[in-house]
């Protein structure tokens, strides 16, 4: 399973190194306009590496376990890299943190019925090993 976790991961950074393009000289890529066509492997593979890490951010936040997450129709998932092995810092609450990615998911909980749209961010550092390191930075609840 790690394994496979780890190719997913590394295929992510492929994946991402090609499909994004430097911005205004920055040491920051965004992500360009994309069909839907075009974004929609790359956010499957995206939900399909982060599922676990996302049901149990929304499962500690709301302190159940048994909610069902229903995925935003239009902009899952955005993520932010950082340029040339350099380090995108991202602050949070007034906290200054560095990772190589920035990935953001947009969800929308629900047990009886929604309970807000939620976009959970995570950090993921490419590690020297073969495992690259990923830590929640921020969980963002908004009422509907």
């Amino acid at each position: 399973m790690k394994r496979i976790f780890i190719l997913g991961i590394l295929s992510l950074c492929l994946i991402i190194g090609v499909a994004f393009a430097a911005s205004n000289g920055s040491d920051q890529v965004q992500a360009q306009n994309y069909t839907k066509d075009q974004k929609q492997p790359l956010e499957q593979l995206l939900l399909t590496l982060f599922n676990q890490k996302i049901d149990e951010a929304v499962a500690n936040y709301y302190n159940d376990d048994s909610l069902y997450i229903q995925w935003v129709k239009d902009n899952v998932v955005e993520v932010d890299q950082s340029e040339k092995g350099h380090t995108l810092e991202y602050t949070h609450n007034g906290k200054k943190q560095q990772f190589g990615y920035v990935v953001k998911f947009t969800v929308r909980p629900q047990k009886d019925k929604i309970l807000g749209t939620d976009t959970i961010t995570f950090g993921v550092q490419p590690g020297a090993g073969v495992e690259p390191t990923i830590e929640m930075i921020s969980y963002d609840h908004n009422d509907d």
